[in-house]
């Protein structure tokens, strides 16, 4: 049953958007009433676990999202819960909406060209570092398009989160589909795993094994796609011929490609896995050098210090474990997150609340505490 505007689900979530049906199925923005955030609910298509074993497959394999943690580009999935026999994954709801939209309504390419070439470049180098730090935890993704990168705008500035992670095992199921699958949306193998042909690689379309170089070859269809501002091939398995039109003709595309990014694309476009670049670090590398000879000056962001959000991670997952009613796994959470920086605020906070709701500590304690740490850690 469809979600309507203005419904609360389980007395938690507020549903404030229904997005369009998307690949997977229905996407909702909903206030999660507790937490005062909005958070994305993907619904699955019915035929996804219409038998008690693929919805238990399905949660498995969207829990592998849940597990990756907090990364600045990756966009953050707090957890699965099943809803009247339905799995739902709840994830962070990024406002901007997602790349492809961008390249469609032409907003991408607002401004001079320099300004342009230095947004997608930037674009792409976030992307690249998301799919660095999923390959880092060992997972593929399978799916990397535009669509699966969500876009946020502030203060200027465009912060790319790469999402979906997890999504393509979980439509590994024994059905098919129909011929009339619109252009760029993700498709079921029977036997294999979701795609999306579009941006599939050479080792995906032919039903064979996928590994990091798989989204690599996915990243530089998409990165292809930003720079001529459509689509111009029938499927990904075409993009290193249509790459090469683009170059001979650059008035053919939204922005002329550097020299240096149609060599490197047309190595990450290689047929076969091992010519391509050996990983996504390797390529944002790449990507950073051919911003600052573009632009002239130095790429503005610094490298994700990933060690730093442990404990904000661990935060996060034991809330996230709460409001699952799991309040053992998320004081272990609270005391791991506690253990490797006692003085973080956030943690501590929340983790004093639940002992207060419990009694086991009172008012004037708690508030100390709080103070305490506030006071030592500058934290307003």
């Amino acid at each position: 049953m469809t979600w309507q505007v203005g419904e609360v689900i389980d007395g938690r979530y507020r549903v404030t958007l229904v997005h369009e049906q998307g690949g997977m199925g229905l996407v909702y923005r909903v206030h999660h009433l507790a937490w005062g955030i909005n958070l994305a609910v993907k619904s699955p298509r019915p035929e996804l676990f219409w038998r008690p074993q693929d919805q238990q497959r399905f949660i498995a394999e969207a829990e592998t999202w849940v597990s990756l943690g907090l990364h600045p580009h990756v966009c953050n999935c707090y957890y699965v819960r099943v809803l009247d026999g339905v799995p739902l994954v709840f994830a962070e709801y990024v406002p901007g909406g997602n790349l492809y939209d961008w390249i469609r309504s032409r907003r991408l390419y607002d401004g001079d060209l320099p300004e342009v070439t230095a947004r997608i470049l930037d674009v792409a180098i976030q992307t690249a570092w998301g799919l660095d730090y999923a390959h880092s935890h060992g997972l593929v993704h399978r799916d990397v398009k535009p669509a699966n990168v969500l876009l946020d705008l502030e203060d200027g500035a465009v912060t790319a989160k790469v999402t979906d992670f997890g999504m393509a095992r979980a439509r590994e199921f024994p059905i098919t589909v129909g011929t009339d699958a619109p252009a760029g949306a993700s498709i079921l193998v029977p036997g294999g795993s979701g795609m999306t042909p579009l941006y599939a690689s050479p080792e995906q379309a032919a039903g064979e094994r996928v590994g990091r170089r798989t989204d690599i070859y996915s990243f530089a269809v998409s990165l292809l796609q930003m720079c001529a501002g459509k689509v111009t091939w029938m499927a990904g398995t075409a993009a290193g011929a249509a790459l090469t039109g683009l170059r001979a003709n650059a008035a053919a595309g939204a922005v002329a490609i550097p020299p240096a990014l149609g060599d490197l694309l047309e190595r990450c476009l290689r047929q076969y896995p091992a010519d391509r670049p050996s990983s996504m670090p390797d390529v944002a590398t790449e990507l950073i050098d051919i911003y600052q000879a573009v632009t002239g000056h130095a790429y503005p962001r610094p490298a994700p210090a990933v060690a730093d959000l442990l404990t904000d991670e661990l935060n996060n997952r034991a809330v996230s474990l709460l409001d699952l009613d799991r309040p053992d796994e998320a004081d272990q959470a609270f005391a791991q997150a506690l253990a490797a920086d006692p003085r973080n605020a956030r943690a501590m906070y929340n983790a004093g609340l639940v002992k207060w709701r419990r009694g086991a500590v009172t008012d004037d304690a708690l508030l100390a505490e709080i103070e305490a740490t506030r006071a030592d850690t500058s934290d307003p």
